[in-house]
């Protein structure tokens, strides 16, 4: 009589993730002029302005913020690298800044929806400081993605 050893699955192996890379790319240099040239801007044109909107109105413009920054430059790198990228992965997974911008715009609906009208006023120095913070917000999560990934059995992972 032979015996067989149970077949025992291997585990799926983690994504590699690749080298980080010093410094940043000529597109990141960009993106930091451009969103210091928007800042001042932004500052210049609401010299004594008071801005009152509801908390789910601001709520909503953050999103858009976020959503229209990744946007903007997923067309410019669409538009400037023409060619497909030569590292290719295929993975089930959300990007982090469209998935906080989502987020976002599904918390400020529920706000608005829900009646919250009390006015929020907001000068010069709040409009552009959350507007900086907004932007920097989106310049670091955009490299990062959440990986969807199957487990039955949470406690067997380990951080």
């Amino acid at each position: 009589m032979d015996v067989v050893a149970p077949v025992v699955a291997e585990p799926a192996a983690p994504a590699v993730c690749p080298r980080r890379r010093r410094g940043l790319r000529t597109s990141e240099r960009v993106e930091l002029v451009l969103g210091a040239v928007g800042l001042v801007a932004v500052a210049a044109a609401t010299g004594g302005l008071e801005w009152s909107l509801s908390l789910g109105t601001l709520v909503c413009y953050a999103a858009i913020v976020i959503l229209g920054q990744g946007l903007v430059r997923d067309l410019a790198r669409l538009l400037l690298r023409p060619g497909p990228s030569a590292r290719r992965e295929k993975l089930l997974c959300l990007c982090a800044e469209s998935t906080v911008g989502i987020g976002l715009v599904a918390a400020g609906t529920a706000l608005l929806l829900v009646g919250s009208t009390a006015p929020l006023v907001l000068g010069r120095g709040a409009l552009v400081g959350g507007l900086a913070e907004l932007l920097a917000f989106g310049f670091v999560s955009k490299d990062y993605v959440l990986i969807l990934h199957r487990v039955e059995d949470h406690g067997s992972i380990t951080l």
